[in-house]
């Protein structure tokens, strides 16, 4: 019985979750073990109006801290840290991903942005293990993901990047175990030149691509099963999806 309600309990929101753990003492024991984090504004509570930004990067990493610090060392199975007034001198987001990010977790989005305009050093090591092996989406906006080695996310079916400072090579280590991907999508990672797609992704069924035509120039598919071509790209926004069951490749303006 303990299992069904920790199950269903697992699948209320976390603000719900929260809030239903201050009522009930059997919530509260089913709170420690609360599978889903999702860090944010509204989940968290803080309003925009009652302090100013460096009130607001406080506040959120108090509150943040809080929720780790009480939480034994489980499983993660989502993760989610939205938060458009990052602090590197007042966040404590390293130590949130050390203990957050656990082997097992299936789902992880990472969206910052600060004032000064500089993007967070997503620690890719965290993934370099059983953590990597488990993810099946990866979301990650406003920040640097810099790996360099070869990443294994055989479980990853989604990934997207927008405004990410990644290089091509860098998005191909990610790419090069990612056998289960099915949906890739990339928006202003303009330090993307030239993008390759493996032969081995022949569960790729969607790519969307938005650069706002700052770098990007050329799409060089591996993926065909009868040669590899090169599309250059000759606008600001496309979206391409290729279908191996058909050896088409189709681009929209």
């Amino acid at each position: 019985m303990q299992d069904i309600w920790c199950h269903i309990y697992s699948l209320l929101p976390m603000r719900d979750a929260a809030r239903a753990a201050c009522v009930s003492h059997a919530f509260k024991r089913s709170w420690r073990c609360y599978p889903n984090l999702a860090f944010n504004m509204i989940t968290l509570g803080i309003d925009i109006e009652s302090c100013g930004e460096d009130g607001i990067a406080r506040n959120f990493t108090n509150k943040v801290d809080h929720i780790l610090k009480n939480r034994p060392c489980i499983a993660t199975k989502t993760l989610e840290i939205v938060f458009r007034y990052y602090n590197a001198k007042v966040c404590n987001i390293d130590s949130w991903f050390q203990a957050a990010v656990t082997p097992g977790i299936e789902e992880l989005t990472i969206e910052l942005s600060s004032k000064s305009g500089r993007y967070y050093n997503f620690p890719w090591s965290l993934l370099a293990n059983e953590s990597g092996n488990s993810i099946r989406y990866l979301n990650l906006a406003r920040c640097a993901f810099s790996p360099t080695d070869e990443l294994c996310f055989k479980s990853l079916s989604r990934l997207e990047l927008s405004d990410v400072a990644i290089t091509g090579d860098q998005l191909g280590s990610i790419l090069h175990n990612s056998f289960a991907l099915q949906r890739m999508q990339l928006k202003f990672c303009n330090k993307i030149i030239c993008l390759k797609i493996p032969f081995h992704l022949q569960q790729l069924r969607y790519l969307d691509v938005f650069d706002g035509g700052s770098s990007l120039r050329v799409i060089e598919d591996c993926n065909s099963r009868s040669s590899t071509c090169t599309f250059l790209v000759l606008s600001a926004m496309f979206v391409l999806i290729f279908c191996p069951a058909c050896d088409m490749l189709k681009i929209f303006p």
